[in-house]
């Protein structure tokens, strides 16, 4: 299982400044095929500057979903951290 990529990353404006929402399509590899699903997330950075997401799938997923989780979590804070999220 990996993440390709998340195309069509958009940010959605929120009034909290720790509060980052984001809206995209992940393109992942799994077993026998290549997936894109919608999904949502947010990055919520604690008063300690831990962060913590929270991921939406907006479609149900024909794969166990915790390896899809925690994938898309560590894709996520890869980019983060690369400042490659807008």
């Amino acid at each position: 299982m990996k993440v390709l990529e998340l195309k069509n990353l958009s940010r959605e404006e929120s009034g909290l400044y720790y509060i980052r929402k984001f809206s995209a399509f992940a393109v992942l590899e799994v077993p026998l095929e290549t997936i894109e699903t919608p999904i949502n997330f947010i990055i919520e950075t604690g008063p300690t500057g831990k962060s913590q997401i929270d991921i939406e799938f907006k479609k149900s997923l024909s794969y166990p979903l915790l390896p899809v989780i925690k994938c898309v979590k560590e894709h996520i804070i890869n980019m983060d951290r690369e400042g490659k999220l807008p």
